[in-house]
């Protein structure tokens, strides 16, 4: 692999701004004003995006949180089951 350290030429390189005083200046900075109103719009639009997924991400912990202490409670009802399973002699319930 040859390193290349030459600056790559670029189309706008030989470009020169068109004088303030004419109307090629004026559509310029017409077209810049627009890209810098869609650019600040699509920054906009992905912080609130960022946002919503940052809310569901909340709520999916919260949910994982619940869950887990719902598995918790579920073998402590397990244990208690076969608790009084063995004191009644039952040594299999039977599923529904």
């Amino acid at each position: 692999m040859q390193n290349n350290n030459k600056k790559q030429k670029l189309a706008i390189d030989d470009m020169k701004a068109p004088p303030k005083d004419s109307p090629q200046y004026d559509y310029v900075g017409g077209l810049l004003e627009s890209v810098k109103s869609d650019f600040r719009a699509f920054g906009e639009v992905q912080n609130l995006i960022l946002e919503k997924l940052n809310r569901v991400e909340k709520r999916g912990d919260a949910t994982f949180e619940i869950v887990g202490e719902m598995k918790i409670e579920l073998t402590d009802h397990t244990d208690r089951l076969e608790r009084i399973e063995d004191k009644l002699g039952i040594k299999e319930l039977v599923e529904v």
